[in-house]
């Protein structure tokens, strides 16, 4: 997960950078192909088979099929931290940490290199199995970065607060470790900088990399050991796009950061790579069985209260799903387990009231999802004076 780098500045989301040409768009898209191409011809009849999705200039979707050697591939997981300072974001990207795990447990059945870059959030990693195996490499000289276009030098969308109208989260640098729940293995590596991944990289004799991670749109593109930098050292690179999250924003019936992942990735598809679905990749090579309850309903904005003029009444809730597009969602209000007969969610929740929202997906009479809970809080001001939260601050 990543921030901007100061709270102060605020870019409007939707500032993505001039457009590459079409010849640029298209060397873009097929210089990880055409770098890689030597290098793993042998394994095209064998191998797993990818389904890489991309995007043309009008937006269209176009998929076409390949074989890569598992064994020459590695996954990498940029920033899943621990915290982030954005509330509604920080609950989003923790909830796919159940999908990560799934997934990664696959990609090792397969013989893929896990590779994890929580950046500077290393406080109980230094330590580790998996510190040590990337420390204990030596050095290989760096190549020489390949002239590739680059349409977005710094994010390919700048990322701000999802808690919406009338609360924007303070940023804290509070981040100082990886997610808890996420699972290593002693055959794993955590590497931090350009140096320290391609020495796993080389020593793996790996050609293609998956990524994963947080952000989509930041964080996993720009940071030293993302793809950014790695395709340009000449790695066939895609991304994984059911096992990351954007950071975009929130605006009530207009814009919600489900929708601002799906943007992002349709610029990643259109302009920089092809992505993949994991899960999808791994079911057709038998490295993924059964249908486990790992996605929770996304709700936005998650933090927030309402009942000044500061925090407005009556507080709008959005409920997504995008890993599970055609579960039917239900809600209760009142702290109870939805089931089947709940509320259905048609549009967006108004609530004036403190209420305890929990929320989950059904699909064939049959829950789909894990169930999630939002308690969600009236502001209090102090007894016999009209003052904001703000005020009572200054004082």
């Amino acid at each position: 997960m990543c921030a901007t780098p100061d709270a102060r500045f605020r870019w409007p989301c939707g500032l993505v950078g001039e457009l590459v040409t079409d010849i640029s768009r298209r060397t873009l898209l097929q210089s990880g192909a055409v770098l890689g191409a030597a290098s793993h011809t042998a394994a095209q009849g064998s191998g797993i088979e990818v389904t890489l999705r991309t995007r043309d200039r009008s937006g269209a979707p176009n998929t076409t099929s390949r074989r890569i050697d598992p064994s020459r591939t590695a996954v990498f997981l940029i920033d899943a931290w621990h915290y982030h300072w954005c509330r509604t974001w920080r609950n989003r990207a923790g909830s796919l940490v159940p999908r990560i795990n799934e997934s990664f447990d696959g990609a090792r059945k397969l013989g893929m290199t896990l590779v994890f870059s929580p950046t500077n959030a290393m406080r109980d990693l230094n330590e580790t199995k998996q510190r040590a195996n990337t420390l204990a490499l030596s050095n290989r000289q760096l190549p020489k970065l390949v002239d590739l276009p680059d349409p977005y030098p710094t994010a390919i969308r700048w990322g701000m607060c999802e808690c919406g109208l009338g609360d924007d989260c303070h940023y804290t640098n509070n981040v100082n470790n990886q997610h808890p729940d996420i699972r290593m293995t002693d055959a794993d590596y955590i590497a931090l900088t350009q140096q320290e991944a391609y020495n796993v990289l080389r020593e793996r004799d790996i050609k293609h990399i998956i990524y994963t991670g947080f952000a989509t749109n930041m964080c996993m593109w720009g940071k030293p050991t993302g793809m950014k930098y790695m395709r340009q050292f000449g790695f066939d690179c895609m991304v994984a796009r059911d096992v990351t999250e954007a950071i975009t924003r929130y605006a009530e019936e207009s814009f919600n950061p489900t929708r601002g992942t799906t943007e992002v990735i349709n610029i990643i598809e259109r302009d920089l790579a092809p992505t993949i679905s994991l899960e999808q990749t791994l079911r057709s090579s038998d490295a993924w069985a059964g249908d486990p309850l790992l996605d929770y309903v996304h709700i936005a904005p998650w933090g927030r209260f309402f009942g000044s003029p500061v925090y407005p009444i009556p507080i709008q809730v959005e409920l997504t799903c995008r890993h599970q597009p055609d579960v039917e969602l239900r809600y209760t209000l009142d702290g109870t387990d939805p089931h089947v007969d709940s509320r259905p969610y048609k549009n967006p929740i108004k609530i004036s009231e403190t209420a305890t929202l929990k929320a989950a997906g059904f699909r064939k009479g049959q829950q789909a999802t894990r169930s999630v809970r939002r308690s969600i809080g009236n502001f209090l001001p102090c007894p016999g004076r009209r003052i904001s939260l703000f005020l009572i601050w200054k004082r």
